[in-house]
């Protein structure tokens, strides 16, 4: 599934590439190697907040993902305790009885939409229920969350426009709640406390929140789409369908989902956010000076054979399994305990229920999304 110019990168550590004309940084270094990518994760050299814009990237402040150091972290404070494995294993009964719902309703049809009837409506209503937006309001979001997502002409206006509804609609439903003196103990409720009791500003626990819908949704959609779709076509070594495999041995299911995250490509950049060097740092034996734009590579750091040995192949036994899918050092997803859980819940779900899952249409033929950041088809036809 990755693209083959990340194949001829392998070996490497980081390559300068050239970005799209008018920048004022005309060159960046494209982190390739897992050493390489690790460090500009984690130096404390490497400024997000300094690179936000850099196109083709989005520029997303002030949303969290692009705050530095103390500022970063007093905002993420706000929520981290409350995205732990333990915590998030208490919502699990939550999401599994509303993946037992959406399948119970896709059988009774005999096919699906996989993305439509499945996976989106799990992952917003997850975190929304998460939340406590009420259920009329959620398809607010997915309006807003497209114009989030958008990319090409006029994108950086309408991602902020679409940032800004959803901040305004969190802080009036954290402001009501708050003004009712009720609250309903929902994490909304727990941002809004934990805001005041800290000194943040009603602004950023708000738009705090609308982050976490904004990040923690269409992403972990798109995953299941688009790894039900691997999972359908390619084979293992005994000519067998994954999918059938894991319909057999539901207990590789975890370490399917890590497997295909490392190797299912999530952005259709290929890359994740740009960072910017505050002095120079050597990455994996490359010099990054002063000023210049280093950007992570996760599709080509999976394919980096020092860390993951054969790493083109498909091992649902793979440990250690340490990929970039969620980032890491300390911008490191927050939400990343909850997409696993949910991707778990997801396809034991799926292949409990539809063994005979297939999909309805040629692969040939599915339609890809290329007006948003990303990576999935428009639709994905399956029956059973």
């Amino acid at each position: 599934m990755l693209a083959p110019e990340h194949r001829a990168l392998a070996g490497q550590s980081a390559v300068r590439v050239r970005l799209p004309e008018g920048q004022a940084d005309e060159y960046a270094w494209l982190a390739v190697s897992a050493e390489s990518v690790r460090t500009v994760y984690r130096h404390p050299a490497f400024s997000r907040a300094q690179a936000d814009g850099v196109k083709p990237f989005l520029k997303v402040a002030p949303v969290l993902v692009a705050l530095d150091g103390e500022e970063h972290l007093r905002i993420r404070r706000l929520v981290k305790s409350e995205f732990t494995p333990a915590k998030i294993r208490r919502l699990t009964p939550m999401i599994e009885a509303r993946a037992r719902h959406l399948v119970d309703a896709m059988r009774d049809r005999g096919h699906a939409d996989l993305s439509a009837d499945f996976a989106m409506p799990l992952t917003l209503e997850t975190i929304a229920g998460q939340l406590g937006v009420p259920d009329q309001d959620q398809a607010r979001f997915q309006k807003w969350g497209t114009g989030l997502l958008a990319t090409g002409e006029g994108a950086h206006e309408c991602n902020q426009a679409a940032m800004m509804a959803m901040c305004e609609y969190m802080a009036g439903l954290m402001a009501a709640r708050r003004d009712s003196g009720t609250g309903d103990g929902g994490l909304l409720t727990m941002i809004g406390a934990n805001a005041a009791a800290t000194g943040v500003s009603d602004f950023e626990a708000a738009l705090l929140a609308a982050s976490l819908v904004g990040g923690g949704w269409e992403s972990t959609a798109s995953s299941i789409v688009t790894f039900t779709l691997r999972l359908l076509t390619e084979q293992d070594e005994a000519g067998v369908s994954h999918y059938t495999r894991l319909c057999a041995h539901p207990e590789l299911i975890p370490g399917a989902i890590e497997e295909l995250l490392r190797t299912t490509p999530n952005s259709i950049f290929g890359a994740t956010q740009p960072r910017r060097a505050l002095q120079d740092v050597d990455v994996d034996g490359v010099l990054v000076r002063a000023g210049e734009i280093a950007i992570p590579s996760i599709d080509a750091a999976a394919l980096d054979e020092r860390e993951f040995p054969e790493p083109e192949r498909l091992d649902f036994g793979r440990h250690p399994n340490a990929h970039f899918a969620f980032g890491s050092g300390a911008h490191v997803c927050i939400g990343a305990p909850l997409a696993r859980e949910e991707l778990r819940i997801a396809f034991t779900c799926l292949t409990a229920t539809f063994p005979g899952l297939r999909l309805d249409v040629d692969p040939a033929e599915l339609e890809w999304k290329w007006d948003g950041t990303i990576r999935q088809p428009t639709t994905l036809p399956v029956t059973w």
